[in-house]
Order: structure tokens, then sequence, then C-alpha cells
């Protein structure tokens, strides 16, 4: 039988064909990975739009999944809201040490809405966003708390 152990590349996926492999491989064994740290790694947009396609497969019975420095943005967050809105095993998303901005948090709420979505723990820690009221000009934090209320079972910490 399969071990369902944890994962650690970190710092490990350098190029594009990195990802691709790394795609690959989850797709051809989406059962297999129940943890997997990504951390450190230069996986970027075109990375995680690879990655979120493995997530997306019925099959993946990834729990956690660790994002931390990856240099993602806005753009990750579009192809990891479509991953969320289709993944019914993932429990923990480190998105920390990015560069998400208010824009891709909004985006990645969509995913996150879903009722198949099954996040429990998301973390944003040191992530660049601003969270501008555009209506009085002042910054706030009304989208950060809409976005991070406690629904359905859902914890959320930044």
């Amino acid at each position: 039988t399969h071990v369902k152990t944890p994962a650690s590349l970190i710092g490990l996926i350098y190029t594009s064909d990195d990802c691709i492999m790394l795609a690959s491989a989850l797709n051809s064994n989406p059962s297999f990975l129940r943890e997997l740290d990504l951390s450190f790694n230069l996986l970027g947009d075109s990375g995680i739009k690879l990655l979120s396609g493995a997530l997306r497969n019925p099959c993946c019975k990834l729990k956690k999944l660790k994002l931390f420095g990856c240099e993602l943005t806005m753009k990750s967050c579009e192809a990891m809201s479509a991953a969320l809105k289709n993944n019914s095993s993932l429990t923990e998303l480190d998105l920390s040490k990015n560069a998400l901005q208010d824009s891709g948090v909004k985006l990645l709420s969509y995913g996150l809405k879903n009722p198949r979505c099954t996040i429990r723990n998301l973390s944003f820690t040191l992530n660049k966003m601003y969270f501008h009221d555009y209506a009085s000009g002042e910054h706030s934090n009304d989208f950060w708390n809409a976005v991070m209320q406690h629904k359905n079972g859902k914890f959320f910490t930044r």
C-alpha cells in the first residue's frame, strides 16, 4: 500500500518544467499525498495555474498545502479560487508572504464561499494587502472582515 506522508519540496522548484513535472505527478497519483509544502519556491502565477489543475482533480486527497513565499499575485488567486470550487479535501492553505493584494483576496473568496470548499484554516500573514475604502479615501478593514468572517465552520487567520 502507499504511505500517505507529508512531502516537503521547500526551495526545490526552480523552473516551469519543475512545475509541470510536479503537476503531472499529482495528476497521475492524486490520492498519494495528504500534505505538501512548497514554501519558498518561485512558483509564481504560472506554477500555481499548473498546480491548481491538479487540485481540481476529483481524486486529489491533499489536505494541507503550504505556499509560503512563492511569489504569488492576484492572478494566482484566480487559479486557486477555481481549484477551491472543485476540491473537497483541502482543509488547510497557507498563502502567507505573497503579494495577493485586495483584488486577489476578493477573487479567492469566490472559491472559499463555494459549498464544496472544505478549507478550515487559511493563512494570509505578511501579504501586501491594503483594503482601501474608495468611498471615503481611507484604508479600511471592512473588506477584510467580510472575507474573513466565520462561515460554515471555516476559520481564517491573517
